[in-house]
């Protein structure tokens, strides 16, 4: 969940929680996608309350998008925002009134932004308002009795509502999640190649101690003629890539290098400064460049980085967390050999 500086988008919740954690183990299984709507369009199963408030599972109900206001606007919505996840629940509950046995049903949908969430739009009829959409979201402004939600019975409203004013993370957001992103990644893939250090130093050391009372210059050659080359090559591979990791992640704990991240066509860049721990804050020391703006030596860092696969480090260059987030190093030295 989003708490950035009071404006978290939509209030963290125990269910809000455990519907992120769901769609996150499940937004890949087609049996809980809708057989007429788009595929970012997921459904938990429906909950029923009996007569006595007993509250049981029940099968997925596929949803009726015809004549349906929930279900005419999550359709266009998908369509519209395939980058984004949907997530509808459905509560049908049978109570007893006055005049005689009546039901509340309603249809909730979660928006989520790589598992961001958004947005929250409730569908439901009832005694009281009749059809009608309720439409959750903190960055709405002249909310209805200083409250963060709108209520509106017309599906035209209701569009142009989640159009306008539910949307994805705002810049800022994003350069601060690619902050936090960037810096983990290095420490994680830096504790990976430790891993694979270990791993390819087990044949290499059990043939070393056999051969050898110590490691001698001569080690590669005789290595190469005693047909044992290509584990010590494996090894020292593993070995320069976690010193390379090692001197990236050196960057980062003093303070040093540059985290990159693309957004467009933009380039927005913020150096470390001295910063050892990446908080909200830092999101404040990005400089917007376009690609005329931007120093030459980091172009080309960058060009090398955006060859390589995400978790890589490259020489003189820096480290690649995404196809977007990049760390350069402090002292770019691509082609000063």
């Amino acid at each position: 969940m989003s708490d950035l500086l009071g404006e978290v988008v939509v209030d963290s919740t125990h269910r809000i929680r455990k519907q992120v954690e769901w769609v996150g183990e499940n937004r890949k299984e087609k049996k809980f996608r809708y057989s007429n709507l788009p595929s970012n369009v997921l459904s938990l199963r429906s909950r029923f309350e009996e007569e006595d408030g007993t509250i049981v599972d029940g099968a997925n109900r596929p949803m009726l998008v015809q004549d349906h206001l929930l279900g005419e606007l999550i359709n266009d919505l998908a369509v519209e925002r395939p980058q984004w996840t949907f997530l509808v629940t459905q509560t049908i509950g049978v109570k007893e009134g006055a005049g005689g046995h009546f039901i509340d049903s309603a249809q909730t949908l979660l928006i989520l932004d790589n598992l961001e969430p958004i947005g929250l739009v409730k569908w439901a009829e009832n005694w009281k308002h009749g059809k009608h959409v309720t439409i959750t979201n903190n960055r709405i402004k002249q909310d209805l009795m200083n409250k963060n939600s709108r209520l509106t019975g017309k599906l035209q409203r209701a569009k142009q509502i989640i159009n306008k004013e539910v949307f994805g993370l705002s810049l800022r957001e994003v350069l601060i999640n690619s902050s936090t992103t960037i810096n983990n990644d290095i420490r994680y893939a830096k504790s990976k190649l430790h891993t694979v250090v270990a791993e390819k130093y087990t044949p290499l050391g059990e043939w070393a101690r056999q051969q050898f009372e110590g490691h001698s210059p001569q080690l590669l050659a005789l290595s190469e003629k005693m047909g044992q080359g290509e584990i010590v090559k494996t090894f020292l591979d593993a070995a320069a890539n976690h010193e390379l990791a090692d001197s990236v992640t050196g960057d980062i704990e003093v303070g040093a290098g540059k985290m990159v991240v693309l957004v467009g066509e933009e380039y927005h860049v913020a150096a470390m400064g001295g910063v050892q721990y990446v908080r909200p804050e830092f999101s404040n020391r990005y400089i917007k460049h376009t690609r005329d703006t931007l120093d030459p030596g980091m172009h080309t860092a960058l060009a090398l980085l955006k060859l390589t696969e995400p978790n890589t480090f490259v020489a003189g260059a820096g480290f690649k967390a995404s196809d977007t987030e990049y760390f350069i190093v402090e002292e770019i030295t691509i082609g000063k050999d």
